[in-house]
């Protein structure tokens, strides 16, 4: 079984490897440094093929149930983020997943969309992410000045570059009179 010639999946190859090597003797440890992956994912191959048998392991087991989350559910989630935290009453200017998640438990029964009763942050972040929206990188509200403001804080700026230097070489003057 080569993987690359493609004949079987990477995921079936790795998981194959993995127990080869555990067979072997090889501790959990190095297993995991040498197929570059994590303990839990490879105690669970592990306990599988020692409850169930090394192919059914190999294949994984299917998913109990399909993903819960409606369409509408995603969409609602999803425009949501287009919409400030402030909005809503958080003190907030950005979303954050937890928030949002919290957010979304809180108020998805009233929206109509009970599915997202249970939803938690790495969920939120994998719905983001395929719809290609990143809350935390949405800063154009947060880029409006006020132009007095603007001036007022560069005259800040200039005042204090002028005063910093003149404190430091008084200070500096009484420490060699001391001396």
């Amino acid at each position: 079984m080569d993987s690359c010639n493609h004949a079987e999946k990477d995921s079936r190859v790795q998981r194959a490897m993995m127990l080869l090597a555990y067979a072997t003797g090889v501790t959990i440890t190095e297993i995991v440094r040498q197929h570059s992956t994590n303990r839990p994912k490879l105690e669970r191959c592990i306990d599988k093929a020692l409850a169930l048998g090394a192919l059914t392991a190999l294949d994984g087991l299917p998913r109990s149930a399909p993903p819960e989350i409606t369409l509408e559910a995603r969409i609602w989630l999803t425009s949501l983020v287009c919409r400030k935290p402030k909005e809503f009453g958080y003190s907030s200017e950005l979303w954050t997943n937890k928030l949002l998640a919290r957010h979304a438990r809180t108020y998805c029964r009233g929206a109509g969309h009970p599915s997202l009763a249970r939803i938690r942050r790495g969920t939120i972040s994998k719905i983001l992410h395929k719809s290609g929206v990143r809350p935390h990188k949405i800063t154009y509200y947060l880029e409006r000045r006020d132009p007095e403001m603007e001036g007022d804080s560069n005259l800040a700026y200039l005042r204090r570059s002028r005063i910093e230097p003149a404190k430091r070489e008084r200070s500096a003057s009484r420490v060699d009179s001391v001396l």
